[in-house]
Formats: structure tokens, C-alpha cells, sequence
């Protein structure tokens, strides 16, 4: 399955993408690490550490709106690159209740979250 996706190299201390970025794709880690930065305003701050085998850029890939955090390699990786119009493909041949499933959790996780990345408290509407 990974054979028809693209693959990017970067190398050590190379951002892969910026805050404010477009979400076109997400990505799997075949080889290296990455680490994900939060912009708290006046500085970053690292708010996950992931490697081999690990996605990011999902959230902004599905619900098409800018990125809010930055992924930098922190070692020469090697990165499966999940294009938007396949997701997309793949979600129009999906069941319409899926699809309205989908919405909802990406609405909600990006209602629940500030630009930090920190988990904000529920409402009881929620």
C-alpha cells in the first residue's frame, strides 16, 4: 500500500511544515524523528516527539484548515507523504454517516484545543 504514496527526504533540523501553513498532506514517518512545536507566542515549545511509524498532519489535512503547529526533523528522515485528494478519494466512496462522524470529531477536537495544542475544558454543552 505505501508503494503508490510519495516519499520526502529531509534532513536533520529541516522544518517539514510551518504554523499557518496549508494542510495538503500528512505524513508518515518511515525513518527518522520529528518533533512538533507549539507557538505559545513569544517562543516554541515541543509538545510531541514522534518516529518510525508515526502520522502527523492529519487534523489539517481532513479539515482543510491552516496548520497550528510546526514539525521540524530533529535527524536526517524519511517521510510517506499522504496527499489531500487521495484522503478525499477515499472519503467520497465512504458511507455519508462516516463522512458526518468525521466532521463532527474534527469540529470538536479543533473546538477543544487552543493554538498550543492544550486540551481546554468541556463545556456542558458539550
Amino acid at each position: 500500500m505505501t508503494d503508490a504514496f510519495d516519499r520526502v527526504v529531509f534532513g536533520g533540523q529541516e522544518m517539514v511544515f510551518q504554523w499557518g501553513d496549508p494542510g495538503d498532506s500528512a505524513y508518515v514517518i518511515e525513518e527518522g524523528c520529528v518533533e512538533v512545536l507549539a507557538n505559545t507566542g513569544t517562543a516554541q515549545r515541543r509538545i510531541a516527539l514522534l518516529t518510525d511509524g508515526a502520522m502527523f498532519g492529519e487534523v489539517a489535512l481532513l479539515d482543510r484548515q491552516p496548520r497550528t503547529a510546526a514539525v521540524r526533523t530533529l535527524v536526517p528522515t524519511r517521510l510517506i507523504r499522504i496527499d489531500r485528494s487521495h484522503v478525499e478519494e477515499i472519503l467520497l466512496r465512504s458511507d455519508p454517516v462516516i463522512q458526518y462522524l468525521l466532521h463532527l470529531l474534527l469540529a470538536r477536537f479543533r473546538g477543544t484545543h487552543d493554538a498550543t495544542g492544550q486540551l481546554q475544558r468541556l463545556t456542558a454543552s458539550s
